[in-house]
C-alpha cells in the first residue's frame, strides 16, 4: 500500500485487521508486508499487532520469529 495512493488514513485497527487476516491464512510474507506498511505510515506496533505476527508465526511452524518478536514486544 503506498501513501500517495490513498486518500483515506489508515490507523492501527485497519493495519492489525489485515495482518490477522493473514495469519488466519498462514500467509507469513503478506503479515510482514502489512506490518512494514504499518510502519512506513508512522504508526506503532501495538499488543494486538504483535499478538497477530506471533500467531502468524506459529501458525506458520517459524517459532525463533515468533521469539523474535516476542522479545521485541
Amino acid at each position: 500500500m503506498k501513501r500517495e495512493d490513498s486518500k483515506v488514513r489508515p490507523d492501527e485497527i485497519t493495519f492489525n485487521t489485515l495482518i490477522k487476516g493473514y495469519s488466519m491464512n498462514r500467509d507469513m510474507e503478506n503479515a510482514f508486508r502489512v506490518f512494514e506498511d504499518m510502519k512506513s505510515f508512522g504508526l506503532k506496533p501495538n499488543d494486538v499487532t504483535y499478538n497477530s505476527l506471533i500467531d502468524t508465526c506459529v501458525r506458520s511452524s517459524d517459532m525463533d520469529r515468533a521469539w523474535t518478536l516476542f522479545g521485541e514486544m
